[in-house]
């Protein structure tokens, strides 16, 4: 790691955040600037700078919990969907690779 990562610090509760998930492996918290109400970032607890540096298991672990925080947005914010999106270095605003998952409903306007 080239210097300090706040999602590490968020992880290591020493940056507050409301988080909304968490085990041993992943680590979910509400973005603090969403996009629409519910807009969560989900990440690895261990510090992997972009999506192109995970190993395949890791990859796995990661995607199946933005799986599961996806099905849970939805369902807890009464979403319509969801849309799941990462960004890999370029874009990319913490150098901790994380994946975020923003609740959907149509004429919500995030793309109009």
């Amino acid at each position: 790691m080239a210097g300090p990562c706040v999602f590490c610090d968020i992880v290591r509760a020493e940056v507050p955040a409301h988080v909304v998930h968490q085990d041993a492996r992943v680590f979910a918290f509400l973005d603090h600037s969403p996009l629409l109400h519910g807009h969560t970032l989900v990440l690895l607890r261990e510090h992997v700078e972009s999506l192109d540096d995970l190993s395949d298991e890791q990859t796995a672990t990661l995607f199946a919990a933005v799986r599961r925080m996806s099905i849970a947005v939805q369902r807890g914010l009464g979403a319509e969907g969801s849309l799941v999106v990462t960004n890999t270095r370029i874009s990319q605003s913490v150098p901790h690779v994380h994946v975020h998952v923003v609740p959907r409903r149509k004429g919500d306007g995030l793309f109009s």
